[in-house]
């Protein structure tokens, strides 16, 4: 590993968005700064990785950025934080321990015209699996902000990383052409057999912790519990749309935010949810999953 050279980088990138206002369109720019505390590409080999340098980082962000205000139809998300504002700082780090993991800062009011947030990419997910690092996941934190519920959260991020991110929910199933809904169903039975034999946690326990009020994350697998947000979170788009479902996820203060937005309790919803995940015929074994991962990753 080479040693690291200190620097602040800055670089700045105009991202327009579109809205309506009296039948025109109306057009709003983001200045984005983008501020190092070290220079991350000589510090670290990061030439297997979707970032080989500063500039297709910097590149990547403003796509992630832009194509998720159009999924999640969040178009001027930045003058919520702060109104006004024209321009985000992001700071970013990157480090290079083993296991570190991926994490942001909520997007929050700097200056008068500026909103700031940071975000933290772990090494290991920059190299190991030959993905963005879950770039796209931490984006939507910043963008979206926190929710009444973490598993709502960081399901909906999970579902913009899994559709926008260059690596999906499992190294290797994207590239195959494999859905989310048939490689979550193949999980979910393997959480199921392995729960039989006392591998794992039972997904029932997971399931009654999915879409919880609540800032804490509960105990288990992560993974586990994510996917099983992510699984929900998904469920309820394509039930209800991106509308209504973010308007839950970002207005919604409480569990009674269900029944208020959506016509539902969290219970029923969570029913319907797995009678649909349970509905899904499995065209793979949790084996040829497996394969086509180490397939992806020996490339």
């Amino acid at each position: 590993m080479r040693t690291a050279k200190k620097r602040i980088a800055f670089y700045l990138i105009m991202i327009c968005c579109a809205c309506a206002a009296c039948g025109k369109a109306e057009e709003k720019k983001l200045q984005i700064v983008f501020q190092y505390q070290m220079d991350y590409w000589d510090a670290y080999d990061l030439s297997g990785s979707s970032i080989p340098d500063q500039k297709e980082f910097e590149a990547l962000a403003q796509s992630y950025i832009q194509e998720t205000e159009k999924l999640l139809g969040i178009s001027g998300w930045w003058e919520k934080i702060n109104p006004g504002a024209d321009t985000l700082i992001l700071n970013l780090c990157i480090t290079g321990e083993t296991g570190s993991v991926s994490r942001a800062s909520y997007g929050k009011r700097a200056l008068d015209n500026e909103v700031e947030a940071g975000i933290s990419l772990g090494g290991m997910a920059l190299t190991k699996y030959h993905s963005d690092g879950f770039l796209a996941h931490e984006l939507t934190h910043v963008m979206v902000g926190p929710s009444f519920s973490i598993s709502l959260e960081d399901g909906l991020c999970q579902y913009v990383q899994g559709t926008i991110g260059l690596t999906s929910h499992m190294p290797g199933m994207k590239e195959n052409g494999i859905a989310f809904e048939q490689y979550f169903k193949t999980y979910h039975e393997y959480c199921k057999i392995s729960a039989e034999e006392g591998a794992a946690p039972k997904p029932q326990d997971i399931i009654d912790s999915v879409g919880k009020a609540g800032r804490q994350y509960p105990e288990g697998p992560r993974m586990m519990w994510m996917m099983y947000s992510e699984s929900f979170v998904r469920y309820l788009i394509s039930q209800y749309g991106t509308d209504r479902t973010m308007e839950l996820i970002i207005a919604g203060e409480e569990e009674g935010a269900y029944e208020k937005i959506l016509g539902k309790n969290l219970t029923e919803l969570k029913d319907g949810w797995i009678s649909s995940v349970e509905a899904v015929e499995q065209q793979y074994t949790w084996e040829e999953i497996g394969r086509m991962e180490q397939e992806f990753l020996q490339k």
